[in-house]
C-alpha cells in the first residue's frame, strides 16, 4: 500500500542518516566502499566494484529475508537508503525477490563522474 511505502521510505531515510557519517562525502568509489563496509558490519555479504559502466554494490545476503518475500516495498526502502547514503539515485538492477542470486544496486558512469 502507499502508506506502507511512505513509512518504509521514512525508515530508509532514517537508516541512511544514521550511517551517513561513516559513508562520507568523498569520491563516489570511496562512498561505495564505505557503504559496503557499513553493510558488512550489519552482517551482510556485500561487494562494491567499479565496472566499465559505473559502480555497483552487490548484496549477496538479504537483510530482511522474512519480510522482503511478502513486501517488495522493503527492496524499495533499501534502494532509497543506498541512494541517500551515496548522494545520488541508484537503480536496483538485480533482486533476489525476482529470483536473482543477489541484489545489485548500480550507478552509471555518467552519474558516477559527478563525484
Amino acid at each position: 500500500s502507499e502508506v506502507a511505502r511512505d513509512i518504509l521510505r521514512g525508515v530508509g531515510q532514517r537508516m541512511a542518516r544514521l550511517s551517513s557519517e561513516r559513508v562520507g562525502t568523498g569520491p563516489m568509489a570511496e562512498r561505495f566502499r564505505n557503504l559496503a563496509s557499513v553493510m558488512e558490519q550489519r552482517g551482510m555479504l556485500v561487494e562494491a566494484a567499479q565496472t566499465e559502466s559505473g559502480m555497483t554494490l552487490t548484496v549477496f545476503t538479504c537483510p530482511y529475508p522474512e519480510l522482503a518475500g511478502d513486501h517488495r516495498e522493503i527492496c524499495d526502502m533499501e534502494r532509497e537508503a543506498v541512494s541517500e547514503l551515496i548522494g545520488t539515485p541508484v537503480v536496483l538492477q538485480q533482486c533476489m525477490q525476482d529470483g536473482d542470486h543477489c541484489c545489485e544496486f548500480s550507478l552509471t558512469s555518467t552519474e558516477a563522474s559527478g563525484g
